[in-house]
């Protein structure tokens, strides 16, 4: 895979094409000491971006950083091409993860869209992602199975990943209004 960057460039955000930002848990506080931070410092880290026409590009990571700028009134944004395709993009994401917070949800988010989307077996993200197939499967059931009012909770920390995958997703599949039960005790 070859996801080196080619070049650092400065866009306007009306070039921006934010077509994955479903796959993101927006954080508000992380938004604000973004601001903060930005006010400050600049914008210290680009934006990941892959080109998609001349003037257009796909924003793959960096969806806060870019909500920051535009509450700042910020007009320009600093993007770190990527010369990828959107599924290897999407993988590079996925392997970064674990640096976020929110990363159990959005793994599974970009492990559906990669599925669904882009047509990749469990078998072929499982070997693209150095993960084994029944973690890929457990992560898709978080997103497939599970109730918005569970993946919320879990987004948020309010429940384990081992109570969500191990207690919540079976029961969701089983009886759905029971799960919600569960996590309203």
């Amino acid at each position: 895979m070859n996801t080196v960057a080619q070049q650092i460039i400065t866009l306007e955000h009306h070039c921006l094409q934010m077509r994955y930002s479903h796959l993101r848990a927006l954080n508000h506080q992380v938004i604000e000491k973004l601001m903060i931070s930005i006010e400050r410092y600049g914008q210290l880290k680009p934006v990941a971006v892959i080109p998609e026409t001349m003037n257009q590009w796909v924003l793959v990571d960096g969806y806060h950083r870019v909500q920051a700028l535009q509450r700042l009134g910020k007009d320009t944004i600093e993007a770190e091409v990527w010369s990828c395709d959107v599924t290897e993009a999407l993988i590079m994401m996925l392997k970064n993860c674990s640096n976020r917070p929110t990363k159990i949800l959005e793994e599974a988010l970009l492990l559906q869209e990669l599925h669904h989307q882009h047509g990749l077996s469990q078998e072929a993200l499982a070997k693209r992602v150095g993960r084994d197939q029944s973690w890929i499967s457990r992560r898709l059931s978080l997103v497939e199975d599970l109730p918005d009012s569970i993946q919320a909770a879990l987004s948020q920390g309010s429940i384990s990943l081992w109570v969500s995958g191990r207690v919540l997703v079976p029961m969701a599949r089983a009886i759905p209004e029971h799960a919600q039960r569960l996590l309203n005790h």
